[in-house]
């Protein structure tokens, strides 16, 4: 899916702290909803942030599909 929203590009880039095989960096992600870390990391406490993948470094990554379903998740119907 990528390409399908606002600022997303493609998912198969190997630079250095870019997205590599459809993650998203938490960096990413908060660029793309606009919110703080400290409510990302409140999201995450309350279970309502996307799922994440801890990495051995203690990263954190989303794939981008599980990004993408929660923001379908999260859409308002325009009314």
């Amino acid at each position: 899916m990528a390409g399908s929203r606002k600022g997303w590009s493609t998912p198969e880039r190997h630079d250095e702290g870019r997205r590599t095989g459809g993650l998203v960096t938490v960096e990413e992600f908060l660029e793309l909803v606009g919110v703080s870390r400290r409510t990302f990391n409140r999201w995450r406490e309350l279970g309502t942030a996307p799922q994440a993948i801890k990495l051995p470094n203690g990263q954190l990554r989303m794939r981008q599909g599980d990004v993408e379903s929660w923001l379908n998740d999260h859409e308002e119907a325009a009314a």
